[in-house]
């Protein structure tokens, strides 16, 4: 009786759709259209471990995509941008590596993300959009006056799929113009304005079922999705957030940011779909979307998949990233720059006093987010793991130094939450040298603690500035910009009073780059000494006998809690992990940062390098 019944239906659904002219699906009574999806991959084309399980590489995502294409003829391929910058391979290719790869993969469409134009619009224009057999869409950016890009990204394009016309369009963040080298010529668009005008020019032309690819972030995106009409689905990037069933995702990954899907209401009572894939190529986003006559959403179906070795290669992939990585070992052994001290880093010594190493780091992190009116470093002395003896110095040199690929972040932190930080930090200073890596080296402070004082109470004095401008004491109830490592950010190290950090910002750029880049910089031998930041009296007491025998591991930046919807985005520190040591190439690395328009706010760098530019996420 059941069965009689279910086939009835199906009928009856199949005769409704074919009297109003839409393509049907025996199976699910509509259109179906399975969406495959990538953001912010920044040059991650090999696979890499985290907590012991291999994830990501581009060779086994090819082949993923071609078993999924085979399942579903009526797929989309899509990408949301940031797919350069972040690896060797970047600084070797010039982003014609990430087009000749989506080339190889079948792309349908893409929109840039801000590192997209890190190297200024011509070598995006030259490397990347020229070749690339996909379009690339960009509504919200007037590039009319661009002359390296005018004509060459529209703002959407109308792709035919199984008899059903898909329109994609594209946008990115509104700070563009301050936080990439896209040049002056290129003008922002109203982004609620653009995305109303495309929704009304498609539906114009007939289009029914509309995708927007977002290179805005979770928050926008969420914020977007509740004021227009007309998109049934966003899929994002540029906050690499994580979304999906926390019992259906690996452990690995860390805990989502909420659901996949995630279902925001429209002005009309409609509903706007939105998904993101974290980062890297960990993950293929999948969405299956059923459309009824009216090209509306009736029904969804999805979950992230785990890029794992479960996935053979494809070879054709494979073998071009073979032939690419070939070059990068050498590029590792190149120099950057020269010591004619040695930079002190043994642990038993970086993580009891300031050090000239230390310093050099803290200096480096304060000057390549000067963009941000940052005023502090604070870095932890356990993060910076061997001595660079007098010579030359090589990238080799810098990984091996900076292992863990914790990225800068930017939070705002009142005086009393500083003052806690640096009692933090010395907490674990025992008689005998046994302290932890939590010891903060600094950068544009400078502060005094009694070590015989209990933990908690052993700073006796902070003072906020440098030696080129002077020091004011710190203000307790004032607010200051602070400049630390994702690890900490989160509470590692137990500097959990980051955690009430505000306008959170940054996240993408490697430590171990802003070394690099000042250190290439500076074009000088590094002849740095202490400066007398750190001042320590008072004989600490031995380490207590209870203490643990081994070192807890470090947790990964928790999530962020996402705002309702109609609320206005702010910036927020996505869920990164702690970065563990990958296969090949090992960490990131680019010769380039920010284009900086703010002088340093506390004197700290000097003048700005040619082909620097701002880098938000």
């Amino acid at each position: 009786m059941r069965t009689k019944l279910f086939i009835a239906l199906i009928a009856l659904a199949l005769l409704a759709a074919l009297l109003v002219g839409a393509p049907v699906s025996a199976q699910t009574g509509g259109y179906k259209l399975t969406i495959l999806h990538t953001n912010d991959m920044h040059g991650h084309w090999e696979p890499m471990t985290y907590s012991n399980v291999s994830q990501g590489g581009i060779a086994r995502r090819a082949a993923l995509v071609k078993q999924l294409r085979a399942a579903n003829p009526n797929t989309l391929l899509l990408d949301a941008g940031d797919i350069s910058q972040g690896t060797l391979y970047f600084v070797q290719y010039r982003e014609q590596e990430s087009r000749d790869f989506y080339n190889l993969l079948g792309y349908d469409v893409v929109t840039p993300g801000n590192h997209e134009f890190d190297l200024g619009s011509k070598v995006f224009a030259d490397n990347f959009v020229s070749g690339a057999k996909f379009p690339i869409v960009l509504a919200n950016v007037d590039l009319s006056n661009e002359p390296t890009l005018a004509g060459k990204l529209p703002p959407y394009v109308v792709k035919e799929i199984g008899g059903e016309k898909i329109g994609v369009f594209g946008m990115i963040l509104d700070d563009l113009l301050i936080s990439t080298n896209i040049g002056s010529n290129a003008k922002m668009k109203d982004a609620l304005k653009t995305a109303q005008d495309v929704v009304a020019e498609l539906t114009k032309q007939g289009v029914g079922k509309i995708i927007l690819l977002s290179h805005r972030g979770y928050g926008a995106d969420l914020d977007l999705a509740a004021k227009v009409d007309g998109i049934d689905l966003i899929v994002g990037g540029h906050s690499h957030t994580l979304l999906g069933d926390a019992a259906k995702l690996d452990k690995s990954l860390g805990a989502p940011t909420g659901a996949y899907p995630t279902v925001v209401k429209t002005p009309n009572g409609g509903r706007t779909l939105v998904v993101q894939d974290f980062e890297f190529g960990r993950l293929l986003g999948k969405i299956d979307l059923t459309f009824d006559a009216k090209g509306e959403v009736t029904a969804y179906d999805g979950q992230p998949i785990l890029v794992d070795s479960k996935l053979a290669d494809d070879p054709d992939v494979a073998k071009k990233l073979l032939d690419l990585a070939k070059p990068l070992d050498d590029l590792k052994k190149q120099v950057i720059g020269k010591t004619s001290v040695d930079l002190i880093a043994d642990a038993q010594i970086i993580r009891n006093q300031e050090t000239n190493f230390g310093d050099l780091v803290a200096d480096a992190v304060l000057w390549s987010t000067a963009w941000d009116k940052t005023q502090i470093a604070i870095v932890n002395g356990g993060g910076i793991r061997r001595t660079i003896k007098t010579g030359d110095i090589s990238y080799g040199d810098v990984l091996e130094v900076l292992p863990f690929g914790n990225r800068l972040v930017q939070i705002d932190l009142t005086g009393a939450d500083v003052a806690a930080a640096l009692e933090n930090g010395i907490s674990q200073i025992y008689a005998g040298g046994g302290s932890g890596g939590r010891f903060p080296q600094v950068a544009g402070l400078k502060f005094s603690a009694d070590l015989s004082k209990p933990v908690g109470s052993r700073v006796t004095d902070v003072q906020i500035g440098n030696a080129k401008t002077g020091f004011k004491p710190l203000d307790k109830n004032a607010t200051y910009r602070i400049v630390t490592n994702d690890f900490m950010a989160g509470g590692g190290d137990g500097y959990a009073m980051f955690k009430n950090g505000k306008n959170v910002n940054g996240g993408d750029v490697p430590i171990d780059q802003a070394l690099t880049d000042y250190i290439k910089f500076l074009n000088a031998p590094i002849a740095i000494k202490t400066e007398g930041r750190i001042t320590l009296t008072g004989t600490p007491p031995p380490a207590p006998t209870a203490a643990p025998t081994t070192t807890a591991t470090p947790t990964a930046v928790p999530s962020p809690v996402v705002a309702a919807p109609t609320a206005t985005p702010t910036p927020t520190l996505f869920p990164l992990p702690l970065w563990t040591p990958l296969p090949y190439p090992t960490f990131s690395l680019q010769p380039v940062l920010p284009k900086f328009l703010v002088p340093c706010a506390v004197g700290c760098r000097p003048a700005d390098p040619p082909d620097r530019f701002r880098d938000d996420k």
